[in-house]
């Protein structure tokens, strides 16, 4: 069941989960500051008893890169203050607008890797990527510790088949 809430927000229920979901319609061009950015949905689901916050990018194919971009990457932001259900104070995720725009914009001029997933959820906020499969990513998020003093950790793996959104709790993007 899909509800309607106004032209960009719906609730429906999938694998009884209750999504709460802003739809927007993919990259736009700003004729202000001359440039492409992309749009981003936004979904919140309860899993194991907790908000579980997901953003997506709004990539018009995904699935073209699977077959170049073969490696996983999770760089998981261990958040300083978050409240009893695990999410970010207010307060404090407003500060985070930087870092956030800086971790969604690594491969913003490259083709070496994309951007996938962010998910927030019991105190920490994970940024999944995509990446060729010889690219090192450890300069960017050393760069990002540097610059914005977080506490970062990362983990790759290979991922030939894309199995990592195959078994995700939900499904992120349709094939």
């Amino acid at each position: 069941m899909i509800l309607k809430i106004n032209s960009l927000v719906f609730a429906f229920i999938t694998d009884g989960y209750l999504f709460l979901s802003c739809v927007q319609c993919g990259p736009y061009f700003s004729k202000l500051t001359n440039k492409f950015y992309m749009t981003w949905s936004t979904s919140e689901i309860e899993y194991e008893g907790l908000p579980l916050l997901l953003r997506k990018p709004e990539h018009a194919d995904v699935w073209q890169f699977k077959d170049r971009l073969t490696k996983l990457v999770s760089i998981e932001h261990l958040l300083d203050k978050v409240n009893s259900d695990g999410l970010p104070e207010k307060k404090y995720n407003s500060t985070l607008n930087d870092f956030d725009h800086f971790m969604c914009s690594l491969f913003e001029k490259s083709t070496d890797g994309i951007i996938f997933l962010i998910e927030t959820f019991s105190g920490k906020r994970n940024y999944y990527y995509y990446i060729l499969p010889d690219f090192n990513i450890d300069p960017l998020i050393e760069k990002a510790k540097l610059k914005f003093k977080v506490n970062l950790d990362s983990w790759t793996q290979a991922d030939l088949s894309w199995g990592f959104l195959d078994d995700y709790p939900v499904q992120i993007f349709a094939k």
